[in-house]
């Protein structure tokens, strides 16, 4: 069975940790940065910002180690992540910085699986790691092994952030909504997906990995065209899920976000394993998903350089100056989204390392 734990039985009376996160940090972040353009913030793990006559986009993802996810997977998609989101600027990207810090218990084979998966990582991006601790930590336990940091940078390019959308603008997204929690789940969860799903499904799922990256939708827009008349703002969904991914595109640019939730993308292999789970795909980790804002009249270049890397994308919103926030339809009807959030995958993962230990 897909493991639970007494997480799951928490107190519902009080708001967990995570979801009073932003209010703690937001007002606690140092002096402001010179030529800050993209304020920080707690689901918005990338900033843009000017650097003489440069512009910099410098993001952050973490490593974890699960079950059955190991050490190179670990290694692939801490440093995918990071790029990606640096990369949804437009900006070329420069280098990466790794902090690793792993328990005891790693082996030297751990640690060499981790270091040559990074390197061929690195290598396929074309850049190089500029700074890394690397460190056995006494007291350090998984999944949590470290973070990626990646930097793009450049003089002269067009750049966009999560907030640079427009009024008018079409709302598109890419891949399939919650496709990270469907691959983790597939990876951690392999045997009870085997059983419930089909041995053929759950070897196809463990492949699903493979697509938590950004970049060819990336480099697809860039050949699209970035800036007001083409590609507007880019964010990628990431861990917070597709609808903290809207919100946060929403409140950064000051706009309303208005989208239909039967026009989302989801797949049928993510569908099966999120409905088997009783996860929302809305609400739960979808790294490998990107949010995008174009012009109307640039839709079919985007649609075409997309297909070009086999990526499938949906319009599934606008962007509007008649209001602000997100406001959410289900087939054109209106959808209360406030207070939605994902518990149940964190418990599925947490239950997994403790059947692990």
């Amino acid at each position: 069975m897909i493991p639970e734990t007494e997480l799951a039985r928490e107190d519902q009376s009080a708001p967990p940790l995570r979801e009073r996160i932003e209010e703690i940090v937001k007002h606690r972040l140092g002096a402001p940065a010179a030529g800050l353009l993209l304020s920080p913030a707690p689901q918005l793990p990338v900033g843009v910002l000017t650097v003489g006559p440069a512009q910099a986009a410098v993001s952050t993802a973490r490593f974890r180690v699960y079950p059955g996810v190991g050490w190179e997977r670990c290694a692939r998609l801490g440093v995918l992540a990071a790029a990606s989101g640096a990369a949804a600027t437009g900006l070329p990207l420069q280098c990466l910085a790794v902090s690793l810090s792993v328990p005891p218990s790693t082996t030297e084979k751990n640690l060499t699986d981790f270091w040559r998966r990074v390197h061929r990582e690195a290598t396929k991006l074309g850049v190089g790691v500029a700074a890394n601790t690397t460190v056995v930590d006494p007291f350090g336990s998984l999944p949590d092994a470290g973070v990626c940091t990646a930097l793009a940078m450049g003089e002269g390019f067009p750049f966009v952030t999560a907030g640079t959308a427009l009024p008018g603008d079409l709302l598109v997204m890419t891949r399939s909504a919650g496709i990270e929690a469907a691959a983790l789940i597939a990876l951690v969860c392999e045997q009870d997906i085997a059983e419930n799903l089909g041995e053929g499904f759950a070897e196809d799922a463990a492949q699903m990995y493979r697509s938590l990256s950004t970049m060819m939708e990336c480099g697809a827009a860039r050949r699209a065209g970035i800036g007001p008349q083409c590609v507007t703002a880019m964010h990628n969904a990431g861990a917070a899920g597709v609808l903290r991914g809207i919100q946060t595109m929403a409140r950064a640019s000051g706009l309303g976000f208005e989208f239909d939730r039967g026009q989302m993308l989801l797949t049928d292999e993510v569908d099966a394993i999120l409905t088997h789970a009783e996860i929302d795909p809305l609400v739960t980790a979808s790294q490998g998903v990107l949010l995008l804002t174009c012009r109307p009249s640039a839709e079919s270049r985007l649609r075409y350089e997309l297909d070009q890397t086999g990526v499938g994308c949906a319009v599934f919103g606008r962007v509007s100056d008649e209001f602000e926030g997100v406001r959410a339809l289900n087939e054109g009807r209106a959808l209360d989204v406030d207070g939605l959030t994902d518990r149940r995958l964190p418990h599925i993962l947490a239950g997994a390392l403790r059947e692990q230990q």
